[in-house]
């Protein structure tokens, strides 16, 4: 039984980035985009200059609003249908409480040899309603879903890579991705 236990967690380890993430954005018209993405995403950022992206991804799509709004880039994200799925603010990792850095850190040495924090963003998910009073400081947080997405550049196992890793609001794992940089179905020599 103990050989078969040591045997899951040998396995289990070698497969924790199996998953794979991959993204394609082409720029778009905002004629191409849901009009109730449109509206909500002209609510939350107004005033704002929005690039407009159909993203594809291994067995996902999606559209996004791309901005810089009071000095913070924004990514909105939205289902094809329109119906919004996360508002995701880039900041520092000095924006990040001590305790939330540390175990997000913890993860990271753990992990890998060498890394470097490349990109956090705070990712925002609720109802739509109640996402937008919270930017617009009607509403506490207590009723969103609160992620840090934190992009890695990391040596592991003499290679290094780009990887994203998703944790709570309490810097806890929820998930992690090796990040494809292109897509090709030709064979490179």
């Amino acid at each position: 039984m103990r050989k078969l236990i040591v045997l899951f967690f040998i396995f289990s380890g070698s497969t924790l980035f199996a998953q794979q993430k991959f993204e394609k954005e082409l720029r778009i018209s905002e004629a191409e985009v849901p009009a109730k993405s449109l509206d909500f995403a002209q609510s939350l950022l107004p005033d704002s200059r929005l690039k407009w992206f159909k993203e594809t991804g291994l067995s996902t799509q999606s559209f996004e609003a791309k901005t810089k709004y009071q000095r913070k880039k924004y990514s909105v994200e939205f289902s094809l249908d329109g119906k919004l799925e996360d508002v995701e603010v880039e900041v520092k990792s000095k924006e990040l409480s001590e305790s939330v850095l540390d175990t997000i850190q913890d993860q990271f040495e753990e992990d890998f040899q060498k890394y470097r924090l490349k990109k956090i963003q705070i990712q925002y998910s609720g109802d739509q309603l109640d996402v937008l009073q919270f930017f617009n400081q009607c509403l506490g947080n207590d009723r969103l879903q609160i992620n840090f997405e934190v992009v890695v550049s990391a040596k592991k196992e003499d290679s290094f890579g780009l990887y994203e890793y998703l944790f709570n609001s309490r810097g806890e794992l929820l998930k992690k991705s090796e990040i494809i940089l292109k897509m090709t179905d030709n064979i490179i020599y």
